[in-house]
């Protein structure tokens, strides 16, 4: 009965390093208006992840920064001598902060006042050819308004694009939710007609073959190559990538110099993960206090308490 479920029952938040899928707003980097990284850049510091995490998650969650999530192929800190060997022949063609900053994703205070980050945006933009015209961003140029649609399938997804779509409102920026069901969803997406998603790419535990199918230009037209990207820089990292899945050590540097490479390239704004297992349990099970790397290791490594 429900007594001796309150009894007896057992829940537990259990922390974990589990590599996690870059969940994330991917950009299509097709479209004229998101071919200028200042743009992706600009745009990224509208997402307010410290308010929505308090006000819509309960600060369950934690954001994601890497395409290697909780691997040792996650970059950090400033890139090693060996890095810096293998990003010689491509040192043109990326961005110059991959040598001298570590990426992280913007962070606000949470309060939901982003005027630094508004600050920043509107210097990136002005930076990118674009200014505050009656209310509106504008093309210098041309004197189109900044507008894009971000497509979503399901309707769960717009309680975390609706507080985005209203930072940018504030910029003068339109960004347009469009739910549309799946099958038309799949169908825009492989045909490569949108503008923004709210989808994710695969958790990655090394860097594998597969990387060429999500990166290469080769692949534009696969589904699998979201943000449409054709990089000669990444051309060449996932092709090397392939090229060493043999060698342990060359994997382990060539992983972290792409992660460096598609950080600061700003193909996407990182959403977030959940750090935690939420485990309930009947309290007659025991478990050990080492457990697998990667699960909680139930049922093989738990016992009945005598």
């Amino acid at each position: 009965g429900k007594n001796f479920i309150k009894q007896n029952i057992i829940k537990e938040e259990v922390s974990h390093e589990i590599p996690q899928p870059m969940q994330a707003f991917i950009y299509n980097t097709q479209r004229p208006i998101f071919k200028d990284v200042r743009v992706r850049e600009a745009l990224s510091y509208a997402m307010d992840f410290e308010w929505m995490n308090l006000h819509l998650f309960h600060n369950q969650y934690t954001r994601t920064r890497s395409f290697f999530q909780n691997t040792e192929y996650e970059a950090k800190g400033l890139p090693t001598q060996q890095e810096i060997q293998i990003l010689e022949p491509i040192k043109d063609k990326i961005p110059e902060r991959v040598y001298t900053k570590e990426y992280q994703p913007p962070v606000t205070d949470g309060s939901g006042n982003i005027r630094p980050q508004m600050r920043k945006i509107l210097s990136l933009l002005q930076k990118a050819g674009w200014e505050v015209r009656d209310r509106k961003m504008t093309h210098m140029e041309t004197g189109k308004a900044m507008s894009f649609e971000l497509l979503l399938y399901s309707p769960t997804l717009e309680r975390f694009a609706i507080p985005f779509q209203d930072n940018l409102k504030k910029l003068g920026i339109t960004m347009n939710i469009r739910r549309v069901d799946t099958s038309q969803y799949i169908n825009r997406l492989r045909t490569r007609d949108f503008d923004m998603i709210s989808s994710g790419y695969s958790a990655n535990t090394f860097p594998s073959t597969n990387l060429k199918v999500t990166w290469h230009s080769a692949y534009i037209d696969s589904t699998y190559n979201q943000a449409g990207v054709m990089d000669p820089a990444i051309d060449h990292l996932t092709e090397k990538i392939d090229q060493y899945q043999m060698d342990k050590q060359a994997l382990l540097v060539y992983g972290r110099v792409l992660d460096r490479v598609l950080q600061w390239n700003f193909f996407v704004i990182p959403q977030w993960y959940l750090s935690k297992f939420r485990v309930a349990y009947w309290n007659k099970f025991a478990r050990p206090r080492i457990r697998p790397k990667y699960a909680l290791g139930f049922p093989d490594t738990w016992w009945l308490k005598n």
